[in-house]
């Protein structure tokens, strides 16, 4: 019996490494052997097997020889053949001849074989030990006992590659030693392939030779066809060892194309001899002459071609253009030798994919250009380092973060002004500091605009915070990384039941496909320590560190907040997934140096927020680095009143679906959160709630709020969205059952706005603000657990049933793009199951607030601004409430579902007649009716501006104008019940009504509306100057509605309006001689005057509108007289 079995050249080529390291805690390892080295290894190999009862032992000893041929571009090309090869069975030599074949093999740096050829035909064998011999490094430093992953993807017929896992451990390693060896641990298994064979090995790597020096290893599931399936064992020793300077023969790859000898003096260590060195990812050489820095950059040609990301963050702030923290942008580039001696920051079209192996690959490649953003003649380059050296000087002061645009509309907050332009010779690079992961400069940009104004002129008109108006400073840092390759994460694709963000990519690979879209959920690369373990310490926690500026009364609150997450963490199997540590006394933290994930205060003039921002891998959506920030504001507990009057004009404005301006909607971010004014608004009411109990009773709010937000802001972090449905799992009465709350928290999830539980004051069994909810629990198990599988595809099945669990209580989803709008139950700051019935209490409650406002308001000592501001707050409170009740009339509930599993459902449900029925009597009730929106008028007397503010008269004579501002609330509410989007949904709404069922109707708002605005006439009152606004406001629609046409949404709306106006016409005439107030009586007059002057008034075409004349029949006939 002959057995022709093949192990030297494809064994012993995939056990060279190079390392470069030497006796420190950590070493990067990589495969970067100089072009031209050659060595020999001897390979054996033992195993044993039985056949046709016949016990059988081999034994195979290789002898094979390794070239590095080329180095080039960041991948090593080697060249390995067999120079002996002995076989034996059972002790007896057999033939076995030795095939002249050369086996080519190409490794990343991190050692990976990228593609392997030469074996014969028929050898299926060959290349699958060549894969599975191969170590494959981390992509960053390691030390004793830490980690590593890769993954081969994909089997590649035409690569030589099958799909398989690796993982490494680095056992040891004594870099002061004779030997200096690092001994690694390492695991490999096919994932497709019938046989899964596997091989487990420890290898001794010496870093000052670049190969392994020896090595040990067993195979289980060799396709040999052997039955037993036996295990093989054996042994690699290094032989002999030759550095290119050695090899007598000329080994060395030839020159490439344009590339020359290195002359003398061209090199980088020659020209960079008088610079001062940054050791780093990309090392830095820096010199200073006459106040200006060069700055040079030494890249690898291993690192080209290689995603690079940069991160502009503002390092200071204007408080207008640019805040402290803000992500400037996030540049996903590489850097290529478009042409020869140059290199080009080249951003790729990434987003747009398709499988390499298919033709369309090369359609989408020649379809999509790249963009060129930068281009850097090659100053010097280092043949044993294999690196090119580029001037970077200019880069970190242009204008790749795109900060220039932001100061085109000029200084002042409202962009006034004149434009402001860079001042280059004030621009500079300030600082520059070099890790082994990233490189971080600190820029600092200058504006110059000579016209803007200054001193007092500056403080009103456009000046900002800035000392002086003609010029603006922001110091921007730039951080530039790798992104990890291989590094054992898997993508994990997004399920819409579930609130993620995502990382978007399109996939043209089936050209027939009706959606190309990839999407790639947000998380962090948790990975167990031990697999095997139902709950496992992760490799490598997410460790926060808390800033030293963060005040000590906020930190334990500070410090909860983030690890309440640690809960549904294991949940999902890992223990100390979350990990805070206090900021060393002595740490010099850069906040935008990728290794340090941090949460810091910051301080603005009027701004209040907290915001998450994190960094991530966008072919794959990894998280890889993350921080949030808390304006110091936020904790002051005070609105500015100005910014709320904004606030509740966009709920309006997102309510009647009106666009908001160009410019405010370019401010908005999708993958940030801040709660900024409305949420600030809340716990001003609850702080005040709070604080009218005792100091102990403040203190337990505060603490519970600060820990939400701190809770809320770290959810963004791991990758959720907000959930604003979340709000509506338990009922009012169960939000005051200590047991309820504590089961399942005030709201499912901490992503949505929520206010204060109102049964909490004066309650201490019941939480102001509760912990993780139900829905948490649920999309961190989904996110984070360790399901089966190696890919996204194969995660899918595991998954998919975890997100089927979506149709249970409290697992609900809605985000974003579907709050506050026509569905009631996703909408930001209500709670309770039926929202309607939070938002009564609160009314209730903010009016019992201010009517002891004048008792509590001011503490001795203090001035009436604080009594005036506290009165703007409750009454925004009590109107923000009601915007929660509106949506009912018209609601529609949305839901989603997915046919053929657990949450197979209908998707848009009607709200029912009663809701909509019950949110229209609660609107008359509290906003529209006699008496509403009456308050003290003792507290106006006492309303009084911030005498600390210098300007605060400046331009506003009547800022208490309290009669006006009142007015337009009610008018507000009347405009959003009969805007045509909401008459419209109600229409539809009837439309949609099942056989039975009760129905809601356009008419019954009408009439509900007209018997109720004008209740006074009947019993001969006065009218309020507040009700008779708002009755003329109801005129004026029916008007606009009845006799102008105006659109509706429902055709029915026009001439229902049209009634409706004759009958409050009928309503002023029969009562007019019952009314005694003499302004009350003029009122009644004018208005019966204006509705018959309307309802008479002939309608033609374009009148009063600057149009062309003629009637609408005259226009058909064509002009003709009918």
């Amino acid at each position: 019996m002959r057995i022709s079995m093949r192990f030297g050249a494809w064994a012993v080529m995939a056990l060279a490494v190079a390392a470069s390291a030497s006796a420190q805690d950590k070493v990067l390892l990589t495969f970067s052997p100089s072009a031209g080295a050659l060595w020999r290894s001897v390979l054996n190999v033992n195993g044993k097997a039985t056949i046709e009862g016949q016990a059988l032992e081999f034994s195979i000893t290789d002898e094979s020889e390794t070239k590095a041929s080329s180095v080039s571009d960041g991948s090593v090309t080697t060249e390995s053949k067999t120079v002996s090869s002995i076989i034996s069975v059972n002790g007896e030599e057999q033939d076995n001849e030795v095939s002249g074949n050369v086996v080519k093999a190409v490794q990343g740096a991190n050692g990976a074989l990228q593609k392997q050829s030469g074996f014969e035909d028929d050898d299926d064998l060959g290349p699958r030990l060549g894969q599975a011999f191969t170590l494959v490094f981390a992509d960053k430093p390691v030390g004793v006992g830490d980690t590593w992953t890769y993954s081969y993807p994909r089997a590649s017929k035409s690569d030589g590659l099958v799909a398989a896992d690796f993982s490494a451990k680095l056992v040891a390693f004594d870099g002061a030693s004779d030997e200096g060896l690092a001994q690694i641990e390492a695991t490999y298994k096919e994932r497709d392939t019938e046989e899964k064979m596997s091989v487990t090995m420890t290898a001794w790597v010496d870093p000052t030779t670049g190969v392994i020096k020896k090595s040990e290893f067993k195979i289980i599931g060799m396709p040999l066809g052997l039955p037993g399936n036996p295990e093989f064992t054996g042994s690699m020793e290094l032989k002999s060892y030759k550095a290119a300077s050695d090899v007598t023969e000329d080994t060395t790859a030839p020159a490439q194309e344009g590339e020359g000898e290195e002359e003398e003096g061209d090199n980088i260590d020659s020209t960079v001899e008088d610079f001062t060195k940054m050791d780093g990812l990309f090392p830095l050489y820096v010199k200073e002459e006459d106040g200006e820095k060069t700055i040079y950059m030494e890249i690898k040609r291993s690192q080209l071609d290689k995603w690079t990301m940069l991160q502009a963050t503002a390092a200071s702030g204007t408080s207008s253009q640019v805040v402290m923290g803000d992500p400037l942008v996030d540049l996903l580039f590489q850097f290529r030798e478009v042409q020869p001696g140059r290199l080009t920051v080249v951003v790729p079209n990434y987003r747009l994919i398709a499988d390499p192996e298919l033709p369309i690959a090369n359609i989408i490649a020649n379809s999509f250009a790249p963009s060129y953003l930068d281009t850097f003649d090659i100053e010097a380059t280092q043949k044993d380092r294999d690196s090119v050296l580029i001037d970077v000087s200019d880069f970190f002061k242009g204008d790749v973060a795109g900060i220039e645009a932001r100061f085109q509309g000029g200084g002042g907050l409202l962009g006034g002004g004149a434009s402001y332009s860079l001042d280059r010779d004030n621009t500079f690079v300030q600082e520059i500091k070099n890790f082994p992961m990233n490189t971080v400069v600190r820029s600092t940009y200058t504006f110059a605009d000579g016209n803007a104004p200054t001193g007092i002129e500056s403080a009103i008109y456009g000046g900002g915070v800035n000392a002086d108006g003609r010029s603006v400073v922001v110091n921007v840092n730039y951080n530039l990384y790798q992104l990890p390759e291989n590094n054992g994460y898997v993508p994990r694709l997004f399920d819409e039941r579930v609130g993620y963000f995502t990382a978007t990519l399109e996939d043209f690979s089936d050209p027939t496909a009706q959606d190309r879209r990839v999407k790639h959920v947000m998380r962090w690369n948790l990975r167990k320590a031990n697999p095997s373990q139902a709950v496992s310490d992760p490799v490598e926690p997410i460790v926060f560190y808390l800033d030293k500026g963060i005040p000590e009364e906020f930190r334990k609150a500070t410090r909860d907040g983030i690890l309440l997450w640690n809960e549904p963490m294991r949940a999902a199997g890992f223990s100390n997934a979350i990990v805070v540590k206090d900021m060393p006394e002595d740490a010099d933290f850069d906040h935008a140096d990728m290794r340090y994930n941090t949460i810091r205060f910051v301080a603005s003039p009027d701004a209040a927020y907290a915001v998450a921002l994190f960094r991530v891998n966008p072919l794959t959506g990894q998280i890889m680095n993350s921080s949030i920030t808390f304006d110091i504001n936020y904790l002051s507990f005070e609105a500015n009143s100005n910014e709320i009057a904004q606030m509740m004009a966009r709920r309006a404005a997102s309510f009647l679906g009106i666009e908001l301006p160009e410019a405010e909607k370019k401010t908005q971010r999708c993958n940030v959160c801040g709660m900024s004014h409305e949420g600030q608004l809340m716990r001003a009411t609850g702080m005040l709630e709070a604080s009218s109990v005792n100091e102990e009773e403040r203190e337990r709010y505060l603490y519970q709020a600060v820990r939400h937000t701190v809770a809320h802001e770290f959810g963004h972090i791991l990758g959720l969205r907000h959930n604003f449905v979340a709000s509506t799992q338990l009922t009012f009465a169960q939000m005051n059952d200590p047991a309820m709350v504590a089961k399942y928290g005030t709201s499912a999830s901490v992503m949505d706005y929520v206010p204060y539980n109102l049964n909490a004051v004066n309650n201490p069994n019941v939480p102001y603000y509760a912990e993780l909810g139900t829905y948490d629990k649920w999309a961190i198990r989904w996110g984070y657990s360790d399901v089966p599988g190696t890919t996204a595809d194969a995660e899918a099945g595991a998954l998919r049933a975890i997100a089927n669990q979506g149709v249970q209580e409290g697992f609900a989803y809605r985000t974003d793009q579907h709050a506050d709008s026509f569905d009631p139950f996703v909408q930001r700051f209500d709670l309770s199951k039926n929202p309607m019935d939070y938002s009564m209490a609160m009314m209730t409650r903010t009016k019992k607030l201010i009517t002891e406002l004048r008792d509590k308001e001011p503490k001795n000592g203090e001035n009436y601004s604080q009594l005036t501001n506290r009165f703007g707050n409750l009454v925004n409170m009590h109107l923000s409430a009601a915007f929660s009740v509106v949506s009912f009339i018209g609601g529609v509930e949305q839901r989603t579902a997915i046919r053929g599993t657990s949450s197979d459902g209908p998707t848009s449900i009607p709200v029912s007649a009663g809701q909509q029925r019950a949110a229209l009597r609660m609107i008359n009730e509290n906003i529209f009716a006699a008496g509403a929106l009456d308050f003290p008028k003792d507290l106006f007397r006492y309303f009084s501006e911030d005498l600390r503010d210098d300007y605060g008269l400046a331009e506003n004579p009547n800022p208490w104008n309290v009669r006006t501002q009142i007015s337009t609330f009610p008018q507000m509410f009347l405009n959003m019940v009969l805007s045509s989007p909401t008459l419209e949904r109600v229409a539809n709404n009837e439309y949609k009504a099942l056989p039975g069922e009760e129905r809601f109707t356009v008419s019954e708002i009408f009439g509900t509306l007209t018997r109720s605005l004008f209740t006074e006439l009947p019993a001969g009152q006065a009218v309020d100057p507040i009700r008779r606004e708002l009755q003329t406001a109801y005129v004026t629609r029916l008007i606009d509605l009845g006799v102008k046409g105006a659109p509706g949404g429902a055709s029915e709306a026009n001439f229902i309006a049209r009634a409706h106006l004759k009958g409050v016409l009928a309503v002023f005439k029969a009562n007019q001689s019952k009314v005694k107030d003499e302004t009350t009586s003029l009122y009644v007059a004018d208005m019966i005057e204006r509705i018959e002057r309307n309802l008479n008034a002939q309608e033609v075409l374009g009148a009063g509108g600057g149009g062309g004349g003629g009637d609408l029949l005259q226009m058909l006939l064509g002009g003709r007289k009918p």
